[in-house]
Parts: structure tokens; sequence; C-alpha cells
């Protein structure tokens, strides 16, 4: 039987999740799967180079290590439970009391993002923004490392404002009812889920794979992984389905 190492490369939040998934689909796929592993995403070549792996991976990597060559297969992504396709956004979340309304009277303000190798957290606020005709280089960009830290940063008013991956978002007030206290002001993007990638794998690996993550909703332990992670399902994805990643980053 197959083994494949798991990498999380995404929010800690989503972990028993990503957990839950990867031992359903490897059952249904007749594969067997390593502990999950919360990898740093600096060490991703090095998994890409590897042994074959199952990767939970943001858009914006992926897209990256795919258009620098790497054989990275996109299989399937998820649907939010607030979405009707496998899409997600970044929430410009304010403190309670903050006096701002709108993302254009954030001008000057400090505003906490997790990184600038984050779809959600830098790539598609920063682009959603411009859309909006708001300069986002009019904001002070204040780098806390993840999305958890950002809230924790708004929460003790380190910062004014924080763009929220939509997903991680939701599972963090899961764990922690006092972000429910934190007000959003806008919904920012409308971007493809992050994919579960393969690699090192082949055609038929990636369709059993593919088939097994979609076929979630088909079991009750693959509803309950579902749950777990606030999705209503897993779709099916191809390469193409990221040109709208692509088309953000040139304009980050």
């Amino acid at each position: 039987m197959q083994t494949l190492a798991v990498h999380s490369f995404l929010g800690q939040a989503a972990r028993p999740h990503y957990e839950a998934v990867a031992t359903a689909v490897a059952q249904a796929a007749g594969v067997a799967v390593e502990p999950l592993r919360e990898t740093p995403l600096a060490h991703l070549p090095a998994v890409v180079a590897g042994p074959p792996a199952l990767l939970f991976l943001c858009g914006l990597p992926y897209t990256r290590m795919r258009d620098s060559g790497s054989e990275v297969e996109p299989l399937a992504a998820p649907v939010p439970e607030d979405e009707d396709a496998a899409f997600y956004r970044a929430d410009l979340l304010v403190a309670p009391d903050a006096r701002e309304r709108e993302p254009a009277q954030l001008r000057g303000a400090r505003v906490a993002f997790n990184g600038d190798d984050s779809l959600s957290g830098w790539v598609m606020p920063r682009h959603a923004l411009r859309e909006l005709g708001v300069d986002p280089d009019g904001y002070v960009w204040v780098r806390t490392g993840s999305h958890h830290n950002s809230l924790r940063a708004l929460l003790r008013g380190e910062v004014e404002a924080a763009p929220i991956d939509s997903t991680v978002l939701a599972l963090e007030r899961r764990a922690d009812p006092e972000l429910g206290s934190l007000r959003r002001i806008a919904r920012l993007g409308h971007l493809p889920s992050p994919p579960v990638v393969l690699v090192g794998g082949d055609a038929g690996l990636a369709a059993s794979l593919r088939t097994a993550l979609t076929a979630l909703g088909d079991s009750d332990e693959g509803r309950a992984a579902l749950a777990l992670g606030a999705i209503q399902r897993f779709d099916a994805v191809t390469d193409s389905d990221y040109a709208p990643v692509r088309t953000a980053d040139t304009m980050r």
C-alpha cells in the first residue's frame, strides 16, 4: 500500500479538520497517510522535491510553485459554509468601538497582516482595496506572522484593523467567542479556495484522491471531517481555476 506524507501550510485552527480529511480520503482511496505535519512555508520546495505527499496549501504558493515548473497537482478545494462554490474572502475587521465604517477611512491606520506570502492576508485584500479605489499603501502594514496573531493584536489594541481569511475566522471564532466582538467593515476579494495538492503521484492516484475528496459528504466520517472545518464540500479543481490568483499576484 502506498504511503503519503501529509503537510499543512495553513492555519493551525484547522488542524483537526485537515487530519480528519486526510484520514477519510486515504481510506477511500486505498492509501496510507503519515501523521499530519504543520510545515513552515519555507520548506515547501523541499517537500515538493521529496516523496509523495498530500498538501493543504494556500493558492498563492501553489501557483508560484506550479509556474516555477514544480510538479504539483491541485485536486479539490473547499466550499465554505457561507459560499456557493470553492471561493473565499478576506474579512477586514476593526475593534467593536472603532469609528471607521469604510476601508477608505483607515488611511494612516496600523493594519495587521500575517505575511507577504499570504493570499488572504496580503495579496487578496490589497488587490481588492485597489478595485474599491482605496490605495493599500495608505495603510501602515504591521506584519504579525499569522492570522491568529493578527486577531490577538487587534483585540489588544495594537493595530486598528486586520484582513483575515474568512475560513480561518470562522474556526477562530469557534475557539474564542471573544472574537465575535470584532466588527467586519468589508469583505475583500473573491478568489479560489486553498487547494488540496498532490506532489509526487501519478494520474491514477490523483484521480482516486480527487474522487475521495469530492465524495466526503457521502459518509458519516466524511461529513464529520467537513464539519470540523466549517466546510460544505470539496469541489474538484484544475490549475486553470487559479488564474485569478495569478492576476491578483501581479497587482499586489
